[in-house]
């Protein structure tokens, strides 16, 4: 099942921001949970939720930025991927 993101008007300088706040409000979680939350293990595990989610939208952002670079220099077609959804990059991000 393909859906495409460009029906809800997401271009990929929005999905690039989108996936930097979402490290920076993680990472607001992760200190607020590991000065309320006081059992180890919870912390633990709270904190490798916290960071696999953070280096995964750090991992898509850096794919959403080279898949524009790489479109830049030869567009065979306007489309990248966001965690396996398809994302339409808007032409005028293609242009030098």
């Amino acid at each position: 099942m393909v859906m495409h993101l460009s029906v809800l008007a997401l271009t990929t300088d929005s999905l690039k921001s989108a996936a930097l706040t979402s490290v920076l409000v993680l990472v607001v979680l992760f200190v607020v949970a590991a000065l309320v939350i006081k059992a180890v293990v919870t912390k633990v595990i709270t904190m490798a939720v916290c960071a696999l989610l953070s280096f995964g939208m750090l991992t898509q952002r850096a794919s959403i930025t080279s898949c524009v670079d790489r479109l830049k220099k030869n567009p065979v077609t306007t489309e990248c991927s966001f965690f396996g959804f398809k994302v339409k990059v808007p032409l005028d991000q293609l242009r030098p």
